[in-house]
């Protein structure tokens, strides 16, 4: 699968964190666009043992909680290895906001990964 973003929405809270790329701009109807979420919660009810992070897409096959994939992120492009998926997320982004995303992604994939980042 290969998509090509207009959005790239960081969150890093005291919860959880989430990276949401989006072939629309921010604001939009779930239903009509292109999207993979990717989140791992802190929870206290959640078994610090239980590592895993959460992806969502527009392709219901991609949805699940995963406890072990492969990453690669490079200045354009993050790539994803999942069982026997492979998913290249294409995106511009600001360096900033890059290295906003390269320090979310560590904390959300810690542990579950072989990870390359630029």
């Amino acid at each position: 699968m290969i998509l090509k973003t207009k959005s790239v929405e960081i969150s890093d809270e005291p919860l959880g964190c989430q990276v949401i790329f989006s072939d629309t701009e921010p604001q939009f109807d779930k239903n009509e666009k292109k999207y993979i979420l990717i989140q791992k919660f802190f929870d206290d009810d959640i078994d610090e043992t239980e590592n895993y992070c959460y992806i969502e897409s527009h392709d219901d096959r991609i949805t699940d909680h995963y406890k072990k994939l492969e990453a690669t992120l490079k200045k354009n492009y993050l790539e994803l290895k999942l069982k026997q998926k492979i998913i290249k997320i294409y995106f511009e982004i600001e360096e900033k906001q890059f290295t906003e995303l390269k320090s979310v992604l560590k904390i959300i994939l810690h542990g579950l990964v072989k990870i390359e980042l630029d």
